[in-house]
């Protein structure tokens, strides 16, 4: 696998080379060490700590087992987490984001992989297109309020622990300064 995350140029959508798909990882394992990722064997990422994005990374379309190893590691070490059949279409553009605990055996906290698919409607000129991914492990359903002015009825609600807005995404005025708050349970 290869390919940098190159694209957009002049600040416009990155989108996938053609005949290529593209895939990010996004670290939000907040016990879990730096990481290295392999794809099919092959390094895809190296040395991500908690907080980290990787840059979007062109990939040929396929089928893609993901492992997950502290980094440093060699490719003979046991992964940490592995995904298998990770399928991505030409066109595409996933993001893997590692999230919950690793040190954790609940269902509702323990480490896993979200593959996100980026499916954004237009923007229109002005316009900024927002996604939340709820990623955790600890915290209750919650809603976006953008202006952080009414946590009774936020902009977005009942986002459930590891779950998603919309794929489309939401949006917004471009360049708009937010006061944004997270509400649950009417409280910010």
């Amino acid at each position: 696998l290869g390919g940098d995350g190159a694209g957009g140029e002049g600040g416009g959508p990155i989108e996938p080379e053609k005949g290529m798909a593209m895939v990010r990882v996004v670290h939000s394992s907040s016990d879990a060490p730096a990481v290295d990722i392999l794809a099919n064997g092959a390094p895809l990422v190296e040395n991500i700590e908690f907080g980290d994005a990787s840059e979007w990374i062109n990939v040929p379309p396929g089928s893609y087992d993901l492992e997950f190893k502290a980094a440093g590691s060699s490719v003979s070490e046991t992964a940490v987490y592995t995904v298998n059949g990770l399928v991505l279409e030409e066109g595409e553009k996933l993001s893997a984001i590692a999230a919950g605990l690793l040190t954790s055996t609940a269902d509702s906290s323990k480490f896993r992989v979200l593959a996100v698919r980026e499916e954004f409607a237009p923007a229109g000129s002005g316009n900024a297109i927002l996604r939340v991914i709820h990623a955790s492990p600890d915290a209750p359903t919650v809603g976006i309020d953008l202006h952080n002015d009414d946590p009774s009825s936020p902009e977005l609600s009942n986002i459930d622990r590891f779950g998603t807005t919309a794929e489309a995404g939401f949006p917004l005025t471009a360049g708009e300064n937010l006061q944004i708050g997270i509400a649950a349970g009417g409280q910010t």
